[in-house]
């Protein structure tokens, strides 16, 4: 079960950029963060890329206060100071406004017109952000704290949009976004990107007693909720956080490419296609599943970031 804390309402408006203040104590010692935009549209959003988070600090953070900021995909000419907090700062409370988008057209900041705090877990539902405050919503986002509120290392805002609110519920998110599986979009000017959920449960892994894979059998499947594909690549390349378009169109083109049926509503991927027998689970292995919609040669990608472990339950750990 998911915990939700800490949120608090304040009628303020200030622009959404996730950056690192500077340090006002001497001998602090600060964890910095990351943000990572998990896109859950259904169809492409007009407003441009995001390129920062706006928020502020609250109570009980040492030597913190006031807005901060945290570029987003390496955007630095931020708004606030950029986000850090004093290591092991547990009290500290962060909560976010608004977000910035960059378009051809400019830059546009998109606010909450309260705060939202952040905590471990994502909010029940989702929370509009607006160009203007008295208009219709632009798009909503659900957010969190990675991987917890400890503020011990590092650590991770990760923000999940829509132009569709019912695609935030946290019950929706828990089905496609918990590790092993990150799942990313990206998308040509008016093609929608699929939005499938991968479920993995089919798949079964045998490793020997020096964590390499000795077989994998089973299927993984694409479970078909709005906007269907038609093909689908999996790359042994780990194409990082957040890939750019270029980067998951050249792994597509690249990769052997098969058929999905658009209307089915589940597809199964064999465990041959993850290429994984002989892989040694020693170290960090990805296996990079890029699902396709293409409208007239025109492609938006779907992309499952795969994290392949060593299986916890010792009856698929074969020893010799």
């Amino acid at each position: 079960m998911q915990t939700y804390i800490r949120r608090q309402i304040a009628q303020t408006v200030f622009s959404l950029a996730l950056s690192l203040p500077l340090l006002a104590g001497c001998g602090d010692h600060a964890v910095l963060p990351a943000g990572k935009l998990v896109d859950r549209t259904t169809k492409a959003l007009s407003l441009g890329s995001f390129a920062e988070i706006n928020g502020s600090f609250g109570r009980g953070c040492t030597n913190r206060s006031g807005a901060w900021s945290l570029g987003l995909d390496g955007f630095t000419a931020l708004t606030n100071p950029s986000l850090s907090v004093v290591q092991g700062d547990i009290g500290c409370e962060l909560s976010v406004s608004a977000v910035r988008a960059l378009s051809p057209v400019g830059s546009s900041v998109y606010s909450l017109g309260n705060t939202l705090s952040l905590g471990i877990g994502f909010w029940p539902t989702s929370y509009p952000f607006k160009l203007n405050i008295g208009g219709s919503a632009d798009f909503y986002a659900n957010m969190r704290i990675a991987p917890d509120l400890t503020f011990t290392s590092n650590f991770t805002i990760d923000i999940i949009y829509s132009e569709d609110p019912s695609q935030l519920t946290s019950s929706l998110i828990a089905s496609y976004y918990e590790e092993p599986v990150v799942r990313s979009s990206v998308m040509s000017a008016g093609i929608s990107a699929p939005d499938y959920g991968l479920d993995l449960s089919g798949l079964t892994v045998q490793v020997n007693d020096q964590k390499v894979v000795r077989s994998a059998v089973g299927d993984a499947s694409l479970l078909r909720m709005n906007v269907p594909g038609q093909s689908y690549v999996v790359s042994t390349l780990n194409l990082g956080q957040g890939p750019s378009f270029g980067t998951v169109d050249a792994a597509f083109l690249g990769g052997l490419q098969r058929p999905l049926g658009p209307l089915a509503p589940i597809n199964l991927v064999p465990a041959e296609v993850f290429a994984l027998t002989g892989a040694d689970l020693s170290t960090q292995v990805i296996r990079t599943l890029i699902v396709a919609n293409e409208v007239a040669g025109t492609r938006s990608y779907e992309v499952f970031a795969i994290r392949v472990d060593v299986p916890s339950d010792r009856s698929t750990l074969l020893l010799h």
